[in-house]
């Protein structure tokens, strides 16, 4: 058994004395144990004497051991190497704090005192859950359920009594975050890993500590504070030094300045010298006191810990990768030891986090702790750097259950659970270091802290707290690194097959366990490739780079971690992968050890430049060349980026007096580079995308930088020394782990530009005002929830404040420009920003805009975009003088106020994807207005006065148009139409225009491009527009295209005619010379393409490049020869810069049609696969390649039930050659997917994982070709273009009633429904994602302007070579199956989906559920006519392979069009008719909002948008269950049914609308609109919350004069009134008719599937039993629960009607709420008059004692006042409202507490009250007696 380590023996001596802990701890620092640096916590030393020359201890090859060593010690012998010093911080009970970095010089600390440290620097460390805190959160909530202030007070007064009583407070239950430690706790064990935030543990009698009482021991420690203590050293200054004054304008090498183009008018100022604050320490036993330098509590290490020696250089860290698992695994086998004390963890609920205070410092600093901490069972980091001290926690362990729905790619995340749950002492990531080390996590007391946690999370509520979905985004990155980064479950006796290369490509493979270095591995390498006894080492190859790794890495746990990187899963055989080829991914290398040298090259190259500018890039240096050394006094800019082991010498760097530029990006460094600091002449410096974790604190020494770029690293914090830098400029820091803003930089005045984007940062100090000079920051993306004063920031212009969670903002900045807010959580915006210019506030939930602020007067342009707007203020209008830019976009308006015309500087109005009803006429007084996007709203007609506008471009698709105000002879007869000459782009697609407009049309002579798609048209004789590039003209009714209208049209490019009726196309489209698209397809052509006089053929188009004649059925292509018999007129071969041909359905008896190539998609296939119809839409937009391939394959594999659909979307196209790569895939997949299923069989497990390993097949077969052309092999077609290429991919594979889709990257599949609903069947993988961006972050990625590495737009591709191993291509994978509700699968590029969301696309697809070709071609156009101007495929697929079925219900084109006068909403058109009012026997629906009322009056604003919302589900749900709306009073509707299931499923549907729509942030902040969900975490309530009531009968029909809709009268309607309001909100009461009626068709329905009866003999007719059948299915997928709440009593009727609720069967656990509710009631009707019974005899007491003579109490007499008698009851509970109940309430409760404090003051004043009766004496003691007593004893128990 092996001895125990130091480390050990301190903790076994402290477990068996822990009173003397402290000396413990000055014993670890003096006698540290010899582990890597980063295992322990920081490299401990002290600084040089003041007259130490600081050149002297610099690096030079060896460590220098003379300065690295602790102040208290004797410095070690010369010979031995630096040591790390380990330090054990003491932490307060149950509240560890681990942190990285370098530790302070060694000083006796305590506990508390460690812990204390950690809150220097913020004034308030109070808890967020403190006591105080608490109460006001809950007097806030209980506030905002009560509507009128006295009568809360009156309710208040009466419930919990007067002011005078004491209050209930719960103590010693929550308390804040920190506090004292009552016993000796040490790092690892039970009680010190507790969940900061968490309830604490206090012994019995220790109170909360609340932040007065912080402060008071602060300054009662400070005051005790001993003054003598070992002084830190500072470290050495360059005062002596001259320093380069620069001018703000002054800019090096290698910046981009295009984002400065803003800052004018830099206003110099001098910067504020804040004194040196003390930060206070506080301890269990003692206190002190020490300096506070600008950001961090102690001092970093400094520039003297890099000392090595100039003769012996060692390669630089080896790649990150390798140092997290040797720690990890030494953890584990230490682990073992402690398993018996584990207990396993159970799920607890997620924390919340309150909105309401967001901007308190406290609560952020609460997050701010909370997110640095890692789970407890996943890889926990070791402290390295005690400047953590600032309040980095460790976290509980997260609940593993949540939010994972696909399988595959959530196995990477989710499936922690089988590793990390049952890896009892895991500990976390540890970085860096020479030697291993162990260290222990103990999990003893985990269950009572999950005790602890659930308590807290029961107490918080649902209405402050952060979203689910923050929770789970804030936890992503700990689950990720516990992923990738925990060890826990290599089995380290296993033996992993590993393979090695040599340099002449030949390869060994080894057998190795997980421990295996790689100085073990070295014999066995150099007898396997029999080699002498030199000396060797192995390289690691990733992508382009290769880097050197040491003799102790090892090598099977870096592969194992590449491998998880890339897609695999710990579940997969990774101990076999080694044996196959992963040299698409990495290799390891093995060569003789020897000096970089240059190719003869690179040699030329270099020697050809003239030694200024020196660029080493990609030469695989270790050192700079021979030749460099000769010219280094001449070099003034050097690059060395992507080489892997580069170390610039010391002596390299002096001599390089006149280098100011230094570019050393991706070199894989996790270390600060050697020696930099030493250049001190540098003005640039960028070392993005490298792993470094520390910058050092000599980093002073640069005083001259100007520019700093350390994008992409693993910063969390920056060293005191940064605040030298005076001259800095330009700070990019962006895409690294600051959580807490780095307060140092606010110290370097001259700042102008920072980039601080892609961090967690979540809060903003006031320090930072500090910045005068600061001209743009860049926040975007980091976890800001407020931002406060930036008032002092005089010359900041542009913030960028994108992707945050800021619920408020004020910041007051004098001068700020640009503001962008986009996607926060700013509900009303009102800063005093007097300059500002552009305001951006799209994605945000505000309901209306506050028009007192002073930020309009200068704003250019406003984004109000995906807000919940519903109206626009027209003060706000008057208020914008300078607007030039409005956007308005999906919002809730129905109107624009006239005073839009104040908007005179007006360029750009955008108001699409509204419910615009009518636009002023107003709006044509905006002479400067250029463009107008009105599309997707409710218009029926324009404006008038439109010509005066001078419009360049109008888009108003997707109306309801028929036409403009006026006529066209008012418009020729304006004197100079402007809008006639003005006008270039013109789309009015999807409208109702008819032929009389093309007269209109005919005066935009200008015009460039014109879209009429998916109107009325029926001739286009009269079109005459000459200019015309672009004309779209789908969807119409054509029958033929005029060859005179043809000739006019000379200058046409794109001409889309598909989905009319056209029979032949006349052969005038020959002479359109300059045609590039023709798009003929879903037509009835049937021409002969040789009669060439009379009708098209394409030989004389020779610019074609897109042809579709899809979908032509008796369209026939057939050989024949020119009257010359020279030429073949079929042959399509003569189009040669043919892109995109689609002969679908076409009849070929031609040969001559090109084949399918990497520059040619060409579609030959019929429509239909497997007997389903399908069809195919694509455009290429400006693209002139083909980047997209669609590929079915129909019976795959030679099954009748199985068929393969795959869409493939190239990335990253070569515009010459075309997209290679998707047409590689395109080619092999299939072969790939055939062979993996063969082997892991027919069983659903066997094919999602041959699916996954399809993908990452397919990967390995591609980016092998891809490493070849590295190679220079050029066999496979592709060139170097292609390593940055990529591709998305989506496959469906159909077997039986199962669809598996596998998908990477942004092609999207969606399953519609015939009921409303759809299915994703895809995720979405693009870098902004949260698990994706977590992966690409710890695999050493970032993400720029939303692309993986400033390149690709998506996060999981097929390619991308040279982005690995950021990128990989393991696929997400869902399951599937068909029921009768599913009708079509659309599978598209992402560009439709930016263009029609999925509830658009799946109504498109219902309209046409049988012609899958003209749903695609539709969604196509509509992209288009909205504004797609890039490439898009659609791929439909209609699942019913009945073919007559689908058309029985299926609307013939002239019935669609007749349809769209009738409707009043532009989505309602696309769905089902309204049906026609039913009679007789109906289903009669009211629903109503519960609280209403009181919403409208608290909410106005957020209720107009609220109830479009209401309103758009119930209409559109009646549409498609086939409902007719009779009338809606307020928010009330009453709604007719024909059938009783077509009306419960209705409800039922609406019901789950409801709870997921998106609510205003007002409604779901109180507690009649806040998320509740039931005990399985599944959400009941959300948002507006409905009551229905449904009831069967014969009602009386009559028609409405005035609106001219069915109208329902009698009884029947209303007993359905009556039975719905019985119901709660969330309810579906039913009549008990309604419940006999619907078991009787339930009965027939059992009839029919049991019993296999025929239709028409169970239901009469055939007719009525499909659509009862039908409507059964869609209960069946919905699913529905009865609860009988039994007989009750309805209000106007005299018998009682037995009542049945239904609920979703998702929601079933609204009955137990709802029943738990009521029973815990406080007000109802019978408690309301036992209330006013007690009011009665209270004052008729009260009238006895003022001399009136009442009877004795007796039992007999009693019974006068105790209610109504029954009928003056019912009469009461008839005619009363809810408002009437509150006011009931109010008048009661003032009775009440007049008459009491009458009694009272008598009873006070007289000493007793006299009773005045009608006998003499009384059985019994009067009440007042009863009072005297009770009185009495009270005051005797007070004295």
């Amino acid at each position: 058994m092996s001895s125990p380590t130091d480390a050990e023996r301190v903790n076994m001596r402290r477990e068996k004395h822990p009173q003397i802990e402290e000396t413990f701890e000055e014993h670890v620092h003096n006698a540290m144990p010899k582990f890597k640096k980063h295992y322990a916590l920081g490299i401990t030393t002290h600084t040089n004497d003041e007259d130490d020359d600081p050149r002297d201890h610099r690096q030079r090859g060896i460590h220098n051991p003379n300065f690295i060593h602790s102040p208290n010690d004797p410095r070690p012998p010369l010979s031995q190497p630096i040591k790390p010093r380990f330090s054990v911080h003491g932490t307060a009970s149950n509240a560890s704090v681990f942190s990285h970095g370098d530790i302070a010089p060694v000083r006796k600390t305590s506990r508390a005192g460690s812990l204390f440290k950690r809150l220097a620097g913020k004034k308030s460390t109070t808890s967020l859950l403190g006591t105080e805190h608490q109460q006001r959160q809950q007097q806030q909530s209980s506030n905002s359920l009560v509507p009128a202030a006295g009568l809360r007070r009156k309710m208040s007064t009466f419930i919990h009594g007067g002011s005078g009583s004491q209050s209930n407070e719960s103590r010693g239950t929550r308390s804040s975050i920190f506090f004292p430690s009552t016993s000796n706790s040490r790092r690892g064990s039970a009680t010190s890993t507790m969940t900061s935030g968490s309830r604490s543990s206090h012994p019995p009698d220790t109170p909360p500590i609340t932040s007065q009482q912080q402060e008071q021991q602060y300054d009662q420690q400070r005051q005790q504070r001993p003054e003598t203590r070992e002084q830190e050293q500072k470290p050495p200054t360059l005062s002596d030094m001259p320093i380069v004054s620069r001018s703000p304008s002054f800019f090096m090498l290698d910046t981009d300045l295009n984002n400065l183009s803003d800052i004018t008018n830099i206003i110099s100022a001098t910067p504020k010298n804040t004194e040196s604050d003390e930060v206070r320490s506080t301890g269990a036993n003692k206190t002190l006191k020490y300096p506070k330098p600008p950001l961090s509590s102690h001092k970093s290490t400094s520039a003297s810990d890099l000392s090595h020696h100039k003769a012996q250089w060692t390669a630089p860290e080896s790649w990150d990768i390798e140092e997290d698992a040797n720690k990890l695994l030494a953890t584990k086998r230490k682990a073992k030891h402690h398993h018996h004390y584990h207990h396993p963890q159970h799920p607890r609920p997620p924390h919340r986090k309150h909105y309401s205070n967001f901007s308190k410092p406290i609560e952020d600093k609460a997050v701010v702790e909370k997110e640095q901490e890692p789970p407890e069972k996943c890889p926990q980091p070791i402290s390295t750097d005690s400047n953590d001290a600032q309040g980095l926690e460790i976290a509980k362990p997260i609940d593993e259950s949540s939010g994972i729905q696909h399988s595959a790619s959530t196995q990477s995340v989710s499936s922690f659970s089988s590793g990390a749950t049952g890896a009892s002492g895991a500990t976390g990531k540890q970085i860096g270091g020479d030697q291993e080390t162990e260290s222990t996590i103990s999990t003893v007391g985990e269950d009572e802290e999950v005790t602890n946690l659930r308590s807290i999370d029961s107490e918080q509520t649902d209405d402050t707290s952060f979203s689910k979905f923050d929770e789970e985004y804030d936890k992503a990155e700990y689950q990720l690194e516990k992923y990738y980064n925990d060890f826990s479950d290599v089995d380290l006796n296993r033996r992993y097959a590993i393979r090695i290369f040599n340099i002449d490509d030949t390869f060994t493979t080894l057998s190795c366990t997980p421990n295996t270095t790689l100085q073990d591995m070295m014999p066995q390498l150099k007898r396997k490739f029999n080699v002498g006894q030199g000396s060797y080492q192995v390289s690691l190859k990733v992508g382009k780079l290769s880097k050197i790794l040491r003799p102790t890495a090892k090598p099977i746990l870096i592969q194992r971690r590449l491998l998880l990187l890339n897609g695999y899963l710990k579940s997969d055989p990774l101990h076999i992968m080694g044996i196959e080829d992963l040299s698409f991914i990495f290799s390891f290398v093995f060569h003789p050890v020897a000096t970089s040298h240059l190719n003869y090259e690179q040699e030329q190259r270099l020697s050809r430049g003239d030694f200024v500018h020196v660029d080493l890039r990609n030469m695989d240096l270790t050192t700079p060349p021979i030749i460099l050394y000769q010219h280094t006094s001449d070099i003034e800019s050097l690059d060395v980026s992507n080489n892997a082991n580069i170390f610039l010498p010391l002596d390299f760097i002096e001599s390089a007096i006149k280098l100011s530029s230094l570019r050393m990006v991706n070199i894989r460094a996790s270390k600060f580079p050697a020696n930099v600091t030493d250049a001190y002449k540098l003005v640039s410096l960028d070392l993005e995308r490298n792993f470094i974790k520390k910058v050092p604190d000599s980093i002073f020494k640069l005083n001259n930088l100007t520019i700093v770029n350390l994008q992409c690293n693993n910063l969390e914090r920056l060293p005191p020394g940064f605040s030298k830098l005076k001259n800095l400029q330009l700070l990019d820091i962006s895409s690294n782990k600051f959580v807490n803003y780095p307060e140092v930089i606010n110290s370097c005045t001259n700042l102008l530009q920072i980039d601080l984007s892609y961090n967690k940062i979540h809060s903003l100090p006031v320090s930072i005002n500090q910045l005068v000079k600061l001209a743009k920051m860049n926040l975007f993306n980091n976890r800001l929830t407020s931002v406060g004063d930036l008032s002092q920031m005089k010359n900041l212009r542009t913030l960028n404040l994108r992707c945050n969670r800021v619920t408020s903002i004020e910041c007051h900045a004098p001068n700020l420009q640009n503001l962008f807010l986009t996607d926060n959580r700013i509900s009303t915006f009102d800063d005093d920003l007097t300059r500002l210019r552009t305001l951006e506030l799209q994605q945000n939930p505000i309901t209306s805009m506050v028009c007192g602020g002073n930020y309009m007067a200068n704003m250019t342009s406003l984004s109000l975009n995906k807000a919940k707007l519903s109206s626009f203020s027209a003060e706000l209008l008057s208020k914008l003088p300078r607007l030039e830019k409005l956007e308005l976009n999906e919002n809730n308006l129905t109107q624009l106020p006239p005073e839009i015309n104040k908007l005179t500087r007006l360029i750009y109005l955008s108001v699409a994807r509204n419910k615009l009803e009518s636009i002023p006429d107003e709006i044509s007084d905006l002479r400067s207005l250029k463009s107008l996007d009105l599309h997707s709203n409710n218009l029926r007609m324009l404006m008038n006065n439109l010509e005066d506008l001078e419009l360049t471009s109008l888009n108003v698709s997707s109306n309801l148009l028929t036409g403009f105000h006026g006529s066209p002879a008012k418009f020729f007869a304006s004197p100079s139409p402007k809008l006639a000459k003005s006008l270039l782009f013109l789309s009015v697609a999807d409208n109702n225009l008819t032929d009389s407009i093309w007269p209109l049309v005919n005066t935009f002579q200008n015009l460039k491009t014109l879209n009429l798609s998916y109107n009325n048209f029926v001739e286009i004789s009269d079109l005459k527009l000459q200019n015309l590039t672009e004309l779209y003209l789908s969807g119409n009714n054509f029958t033929s295209l005029p060859g005179e209208a043809v000739q006019h049209l000379r200058s046409l490019k794109v001409l889309m005619l598909n989905g009319n009726k056209l029979l032949s196309l006349p052969a005038e489209l020959s002479q359109l010379s300059r045609l590039s698209v023709l798009d003929v397809g879903s037509n009835q052509l049937k021409y002969n393409i040789s009669n060439y006089h009379y009708d098209w053929n394409w030989r004389n188009n020779k610019d074609l490049k897109y042809l579709n004649f899809s979908g032509n059925k008796r369209f026939e292509i057939k050989s024949a020869l020119d009257p010359e018999g020279k030429n073949d007129l079929s042959d399509l071969g003569i189009l040669k810069q043919l892109r995109v041909l689609g002969l679908m359905d076409v009849t070929l008896k031609t040969s001559k049609v090109p084949d399918e190539s990497v520059s040619i998609r060409l579609r030959t296939t019929a429509s239909m696969i497997n007997g389903m119809r399908y069809g195919v839409a694509d455009t290429l937009g400006q693209s002139d390649s083909v980047c997209s391939r669609d590929v079915t394959f129909e019976r795959f594999r030679g099954r009748e039930d199985e068929c393969l659909i795959c869409l493939y979307d190239g990335k990253n196209e070569n515009a010459s050659s075309g997209h290679k790569i998707s047409k590689i895939i395109r080619d092999i997949y299939d072969k790939i997917l055939i062979r993996l299923l063969e082997k892991y069989g027919e069983e659903s497990d066997g094919i999602k994982r041959a699916l996954r390993y399809s993908f990452l097949q397919l990967n390995k077969e591609i980016n092998g070709m891809l490493v070849s052309v590295e190679d220079g092999n050029t066999d496979s077609g592709l060139t170097s273009a292609d390593l940055l290429s990529g591709s998305s991919a989506t496959v469906v594979y159909l077997k039986g009633k199962k669809i598996y889709t596998a998908n990477i990257g942004d092609t999207m599949a969606v399953l519609s429904k015939n009921n409303g609903d759809f299915v994703t069947l895809t995720k979405l993988h693009v870098p902004a994602e949260r698990e994706e961006y977590e992966r690409i972050r710890t695999s050493g990625g970032y993400v720029n302007n939303q692309k993986l590495d400033g390149v690709s737009e998506v996060s999981r591709a097929v390619g991308f070579f040279d982005l690995l191993p950021h990128i990989h291509a393991s696929p997400d994978i869902s399951e599937t199956v068909l029921s009768y509700s599913d009708e079509m699968l659309i599978i598209a590029t992402h560009k439709l989906w930016e263009y029609l969301d999925y509830e658009t696309v799946c109504d498109i697809s219902r309209e046409n559920k049988s012609q899958p070709m003209s749903a695609a071609e539709k969604m196509k156009d509509y992209a288009i006519s909205y504004g797609c101007s890039d490439n898009i495929t659609i791929l439909c697929v209609s699942l019913d392979k009945s073919v007559n079925q689908q058309s029985q219900f299926t609307l013939n084109r002239e019935d669609l069009i007749s349809r769209k006068n009738t409707f009043e909403d532009t989505v309602l058109r696309r769905l089902q008719p309204e049906i026609a009012p039913p009679t007789g026997n109906v289903a009669i629906v009211f629903t109503d909002i519960k609280n209403s009322t009181f919403l409208w009056e608290l909410f106005p604003d957020a209720m107009r948008a609220a109830i479009k919302t209401h309103n758009d589900i119930m209409r559109r749900q009646l549409r498609i269950y086939g409902g007719y709306e009779v009338k809606t009073e307020g928010d009330a509707f009453m709604v007719a049914f024909p059938t009783p299931t077509s009306a419960l499923v209705w409800c039922l549907s609406v019901q789950l609308k409801l709870l997921e729509a998106e609510w205003p942030e007002e409604i779901t902040s109180i507690q009649d609109g806040c998320l509740i969900t039931d005990n399985s975490g599944t959400k009941v309530y959300l948002g507006l919350s409905v009551r229905m009531g449904v009831h069967w009968g014969c009602p009386v029909p009559e028609i409405d004069l005035v609106t001219q809709r069915m109208d329902y009268l009698g009884p029947v309607v209303n007993k359905a009134a009556r039975v719905s309001g019985v119901a709660d909100g969330g309810q579906i009461t039913l009549s008990s008719d309604f419940c006999s009626e619907f078991k009787k068709i339930m009965k027939f329905h059992k009839r029919v599937v049991e019993n296999q009866e025929p239709l028409k003999e169970v239901y009469g007719e055939d007719f009525i039993g499909e659509v009862l059948e039908r409507e059964i299915h869609m209960l069946e997928n919905v699913g529905w629960v009865f609860k009988d709440l039994g007989e009750q009593k309805l209000k106007g009727l005299e018998t009682k009607e037995f009542i049945t609720i239904a609920y979703p069967k998702t929601l079933a656990s609204r009955h137990d709420l709802a029943t738990k509710n009521q029973n815990s009631s406080v007000l109802n009707d019978d408690l309301l008059f036992q209330l006013r019974t007690i009011s009665n005899k209270l004052e008729n007491i009260l009238s006895s004692i003022n001399g009136g003579l009442i009877e004795s109490e007796t039992p007999g007499n009693s019974s006068i006042y105790m209610t109504f008698d029954k009928n003056t009851k019912d009469a009461v509970i008839t005619k009363s409202t809810e408002s009437d109940w509150i006011s009931f309430l109010d008048h009661l409760v003032t009775r009440v507490e007049s008459t009491v404090a009458i009694l009272q003051l008598r009873q006070k004043l007289q000493g007793g009250l006299e009773l005045y009766t009608s006998s003499d004496s009384t059985m019994h003691k009067s009440v007042f007696e009863l009072l005297d007593e009770i009185l009495k004893i009270q005051t005797d128990q007070k004295q």
